[in-house]
C-alpha cells in the first residue's frame, strides 16, 4: 500500500513544483526541485521484490542526482556536465532493463517496429546535423547522449510488442516523453531560445519519469 501512496504523493508535488515554475517563481522551484524524485524512489522501494527493483532505484537516483547537480547549471559548465553524465546513467539502466524485461519472449519485427526505428534512426541523424554546428566541444558528450537515449526509446519500442497490457503504453510513453523532454533542453541551450522552455522541458520530463515507474511497476502485477 505504501508503494501506490508513493507514487500518489508525486503528483501533487509535481503539479506544485510546475505552477510555480509557469508563474515565474524559479528560485521558489529549484528549492522544490529536488523533492520531485523522491517520491517514485519510495514507491518503488516499498514495493513487493522484483527483478529490476535495485536497478529502477538505480535509475532514478541517477535521475535525482542530475534534477539537483542541474540547478547550479547556470554557475558553471562542469555543472551541465555532470547532470548529462548523472541522466546518461539513467537512460544505460532504462536502455539494460526494457531490454531485458522483453527477453522473456521472442520479438516479432513487424512493420510497425521497423517504421518506428527507421523513424527513430532519421531523428537521431536530423536533431545531430542540427545541433553538432552549435555544439563546440561539447559535440561528442552530447552525440553519445542522444544515441543513448535514442536506445532507449527504441529498446521501449521493441518492448512494446511485449510488455504486458497497459504496462507497455506507460513505457513507451514514458520513453516519448524522456527524449521530447532532452530535445527541447538541447534545442534551447544550443540552437535557439525556446519559449516557456523550462516548463516545457520540466512537465515532459516529469511524465516521463512517473510514466516509465508506473509501467515498470504494472508488469510486475501484470495489468
Amino acid at each position: 500500500m505504501k508503494s501506490s501512496q508513493f507514487l500518489g504523493l508525486f503528483i501533487p508535488i509535481a503539479i506544485g513544483y510546475l505552477i510555480l515554475l509557469l508563474a515565474g517563481f524559479s528560485e521558489l522551484s529549484s528549492w522544490i526541485k529536488p523533492l520531485l524524485i523522491p517520491p517514485l524512489i519510495l514507491a518503488v522501494f516499498f514495493h513487493s521484490n522484483f527483478w529490476s527493483k535495485k536497478l529502477l532505484l538505480a535509475a532514478l537516483s541517477f535521475s535525482w542526482v542530475g534534477d539537483v547537480v542541474l540547478i547550479f547549471a547556470p554557475l558553471s559548465n562542469w555543472y551541465f556536465i555532470s547532470g548529462l553524465l548523472a541522466f546518461l546513467s539513467a537512460h544505460l539502466v532504462y536502455f539494460w532493463i526494457f531490454r531485458k524485461e522483453n527477453q522473456t519472449t521472442k520479438t516479432a519485427f513487424n512493420t510497425f517496429l521497423l517504421v518506428s526505428l527507421v523513424i527513430v534512426i532519421v531523428f537521431l541523424i536530423g536533431i545531430l546535423s542540427l545541433l553538432l554546428p552549435h555544439l563546440g566541444d561539447m559535440k561528442i558528450p552530447v552525440a553519445i547522449y542522444a544515441i543513448t537515449i535514442c536506445s532507449m526509446l527504441s529498446a521501449a519500442l521493441i518492448g512494446f510488442q511485449n510488455f504486458p497490457n497497459t504496462s507497455k503504453y506507460w513505457i513507451l510513453g514514458g520513453a516519448m516523453s524522456f527524449v521530447l523532454s532532452d530535445t527541447i533542453l538541447a534545442f534551447n541551450k544550443f540552437h535557439q531560445p525556446i519559449e516557456m522552455a523550462s516548463f516545457m522541458i520540466m512537465l515532459s520530463y516529469l511524465l516521463a519519469q512517473y510514466s516509465i515507474t508506473t509501467g515498470i511497476l504494472k508488469i510486475q502485477s501484470k495489468n
